[in-house]
């Protein structure tokens, strides 16, 4: 009955329609919008193209087979690995020193000797990226981990 006497009051004209609010749809898209531009952005700058990646550490393992090249040209040969991949590989580094290994020495034997950080869309592109590493050609390890950020 409510309802009846509203419409009957609008229709005689001595109450008006409620106002629509169109400001409101109007910052709700422009708020959406605003948020696709930052995504967009976002996904140029890490230079993905609009694929999501993940980073991926190659940690380099020298056990009782690894037979290194001279440490000059084992670091010339690393540098223009990495370099020529430089869209996927962050960083890396070469490690030096005994290492300091605390708790259980079980999973030590083969140290870390080294390690670089990738990116990649897929674990199996990660791992593409890792059989290209040059410690495998000298009887080295490389191990694949993902990065949980």
């Amino acid at each position: 009955m409510e309802e009846r006497i509203v419409v009957a009051l609008r229709r005689e004209g001595l109450i008006a329609p409620p106002k629509r609010r169109r400001w409101v749809s109007g910052v709700a898209a422009a708020a959406a919008l605003i948020a696709c531009l930052a995504v967009g952005a976002m996904l140029i700058r890490s230079g993905t193209g609009g694929r999501p990646e993940a980073l991926y550490l190659l940690a380099l393992h020298s056990g009782d087979t690894y037979a290194p090249a001279a440490p000059g040209v084992r670091a010339s040969e690393y540098g223009q690995w990495a370099r020529g991949r430089s869209e996927a590989v962050v960083d890396g580094a070469e490690l030096s020193g005994h290492p300091l290994i605390l708790g259980s020495a079980s999973g030590a034997k083969s140290p870390v000797s080294g390690y670089f950080i990738i990116r990649a869309a897929t674990a199996e592109e990660a791992e593409a990226i890792a059989r290209t590493v040059p410690h495998l050609r000298y009887g080295g390890t490389v191990v694949v981990r993902r990065i949980v950020r």
